[in-house]
């Protein structure tokens, strides 16, 4: 993958309108959280596609985004 990042959610609803909140006793299972990925539309489901088989009670949404990037300039250059 080009680049990831993966958020924890702290609460929110599952699939079954439960409310779902930090909790240290909490099963790993039942954690929420956002993974975004960048990269191009067949890289991603190719990934997908391999993972498939261990998502469970899983929503996936596909987007497209323009990214624009900036970098900090060097030494020397204006």
């Amino acid at each position: 993958m080009s680049g990831a990042t993966v958020l924890e959610g702290v609460e929110g609803f599952g699939q079954n309108r439960i409310l779902l909140k930090e909790n240290p006793w909490r099963i790993a299972n039942d954690q929420e959280m956002i993974v975004e990925i960048v990269d191009t539309k067949e890289k991603i489901d190719t990934f997908l596609a391999s993972i498939e088989p261990m998502l469970q009670d899983a929503i996936v949404t596909l987007e497209c985004a323009h990214g624009v990037h900036y970098r900090s300039k060097g030494k020397g250059e204006s």
